[in-house]
């Protein structure tokens, strides 16, 4: 919408207001959700921890991974020192590190069938640096777990996991817990043995056990990271709402305010046009102008010219009223004011001071006999028009 002059200061009153309290939502709008592609970053990012947890690298994937990937570094001890958080062992390192210390088999006395599943079946023993979990047998171990299902990870989801793994962790002896099978001390993976994690030292303690396995932490980064965003989503979309609000109010503004300042361009003779919310507007409209505010018949209340207030000046719309009505014409009575006058001698002669009061011209706007010269108001003020509409006229010159 194309706005004139007053319209446009008028407008920008109105807008002020609305516009600090847009910026104040803006200000408080969440950074997470402000990019369009919000929830495919954090899907990546969520990805990212994800794999780092399961397999050692944030760009790791199941055909890529190795076992030193898998496990940090070549184990060169036998699985009952690697599968220890004591050291820790490198069956701590990730998930599937993890997996493999409870579902591979040791060297002697070895599990049948496979410990965790029948796939694993026939591989070789874990015994030291010589027999230890190679990529190719660590990939059939992550592919034995079966394919990932079609149900969203979600923190809840990562969570209850998390509480699900930490409830399988039982203690068998005084002095250490265990996450897998536990049939006698030590973790060599034999069918006399154990085929588990060692939480050494833990029994009876107040730490949890699943603090000492590293890849955890990053599973509860993952979790924070859903839950960062579920969080956020709702707030964006609330302030979003107010915005929309905003902008509407806005739009309604200016369209009432170019509707109000035409009324006050037409309103000779429309005493209802400049009330005074109309009056306090026009001021309103030029508190960054000392000028443009004494221009407009309003009154400067700043200390500086261009920081305000301008506010209503009650004096001269008084008087301003006045003189309006004293050049109103009854019926049967003789013209009073300047449209008394009726030589241009006579008109220029009506001063007060050097102040010019009437000035011989033709019509402005909707005076009445436009094209007719006489002695008419110098102020442009017209028959029963009320002061403020001056305001008005001066505003549409800016």
């Amino acid at each position: 919408m194309q706005l004139s002059g007053l319209a446009k200061k008028m407008a920008g009153v109105a807008i002020k207001g609305i516009a600090a309290k847009a910026a104040k939502l803006k200000d408080s709008f969440p950074e997470e959700a402000l990019p369009e592609s919000a929830a495919k970053t954090a899907a990546a990012a969520v990805a990212k921890k994800m794999r780092d947890a399961a397999f050692g690298g944030e760009d790791t994937l199941i055909t890529t991974l190795t076992d030193i990937t898998t496990l940090g570094a070549s184990p060169s001890n036998n699985r009952n020192v690697e599968c220890k958080t004591q050291g820790p062992g490198k069956g701590t390192h990730t998930a599937l590190a993890a997996l493999a210390c409870v579902c591979w088999q040791g060297n002697t006395n070895t599990v049948t069938h496979g410990v965790c599943n029948k796939a694993m079946e026939g591989q070789t023993g874990w015994n030291g640096n010589s027999n230890k979990p190679g990529t190719s047998d660590l990939i059939k171990l992550a592919k034995s777990c079966g394919p990932a299902g079609k149900r969203k990870v979600t923190a809840a989801r990562l969570r209850a996991a998390i509480t699900s793994l930490r409830n399988l962790i039982t203690g068998h002896d005084t002095d250490n817990l265990y996450l897998g099978t536990f049939i006698a001390t030590g973790s060599s993976g034999s069918s006399d043995s154990g085929v588990c994690i060692e939480f050494t030292n833990l029994a009876g303690g107040a730490d949890d056990p699943l603090t000492k396995l590293p890849w955890i932490n990053k599973v509860e980064a993952a979790a924070a990271e859903l839950e960062k965003l579920t969080q956020v989503s709702p707030k964006a979309q609330a302030i979003n709402i107010q915005l929309a609000a905003a902008e509407t109010e806005a739009n309604q503004a200016v369209k009432r305010d170019a509707a109000e300042a035409e009324e006050t361009r037409k309103g000779n003779n429309n005493p209802t046009v400049a009330t005074p919310a109309l009056r306090k507007t026009i001021c309103e409209a030029h508190n960054k102008s000392k000028t443009e505010c004494l221009g407009a018949q309003c009154k400067w209340g700043g200390k500086k010219d261009d920081d305000g207030p301008c506010i209503v000046d009650e004096s001269k719309v008084a008087e301003q009223t006045t003189q309006a009505g004293a050049g109103e014409k009854k019926d049967g009575a003789a013209s009073t004011g300047c449209a008394k006058h009726g030589t241009k001698a006579e008109c220029d002669a009506d001063k007060k001071v050097d102040k010019q009061n009437c000035s011989w011209r033709k019509g402005k706007d909707n005076e009445p006999e436009p094209e007719k010269e006489m002695c008419r108001n110098g102020s442009f003020l017209v028959t029963k028009q009320l002061p403020l509409m001056v305001s008005a006229f001066v505003a549409l010159l800016f």
